[in-house]
């Protein structure tokens, strides 16, 4: 099964990880691999163009993503460019279903007293 966990800190997505296979078909004849593959790919092309700042780390198992220290305007490129990524993804995942795993997981802002 392919692993997708998307974490959003407030309203936006500031982090993102892969890792797994989608178990359709034989590695290399995999089409749900093949589409999701090239939506990650997509998705990391634009994340390196348009959000400088962005710490990408992948090998053949697993892919990450993380967005921590940017400006706003970063922040709201890498968002967009991951809810296309998420529609894409949502769609494979309705034709296939039981091959890709999503999840969401919400940051939460670290607050402090005042007192």
């Amino acid at each position: 099964m392919l692993n997708i966990i998307l974490y959003k800190k407030g309203i936006y997505y500031n982090k993102l990880e892969a890792s797994g296979h989608a178990g359709f078909a034989e590695k290399g004849s995999d089409i749900v691999c093949a589409g999701a593959s090239s939506l990650l790919q997509t998705m990391l092309i634009g994340l390196k163009e348009h959000c400088k700042k962005s710490v990408i780390r992948c090998n053949d198992d697993n892919l990450s993503w993380n967005l921590s220290n940017s400006d706003n305007k970063q922040i709201k490129k890498a968002d967009f460019i991951i809810t296309l990524f998420m529609k894409g993804i949502e769609e494979i995942r309705k034709l296939y279903p039981g091959y890709i795993k999503i999840k969401i997981k919400r940051e939460r802002y670290k607050q402090t007293a005042v007192l």
